[in-house]
């Protein structure tokens, strides 16, 4: 894991000396999701929707889950989905997660869910 231009500098040096040919991976490391991102899906915008559908904020969270969080992959021919949950994802998948349902929300339902910085708490 590379984490400053130190630790960079290090790694291109190391690779300059490595035989061809060979391999790399990258991976973007995001932080996990924080508290405050759950608490404003779960507290505020599951709560609107669930207040205006009748549904509880677990069946809305669901049914929202099962629209937008299907993940599908191929194994030897073969499609298959999972449906992803919260816990699988990092700060930025939640975000975005989190900004479909508002807009679903809003276009489908005629909802004003305010953003994050938008949300007045006492």
């Amino acid at each position: 894991m590379i984490r400053n231009n130190r630790q960079r500098d290090e790694m291109m040096e190391f690779v300059r000396q490595i035989r061809l040919p060979f391999k790399f991976a990258f991976q973007d490391i995001y932080p996990s999701k924080s508290p405050d991102q759950l608490a404003y899906l779960f507290g505020v915008v599951l709560k609107i929707i669930a207040d205006h559908s009748g549904h509880s904020i677990l069946e809305v969270y669901e049914g929202y889950k099962s629209l937008f969080n299907i993940q599908w992959s191929e194994l030897g021919g073969v499609w298959d989905f999972r449906i992803m949950g919260a816990s699988t994802h990092n700060t930025r998948e939640l975000s975005e997660f989190t900004e479909k349902i508002v807009a679903d929300a809003t276009i489908d339902m005629g909802l004003s869910i305010g953003q994050p910085n938008e949300i007045i708490t006492s």
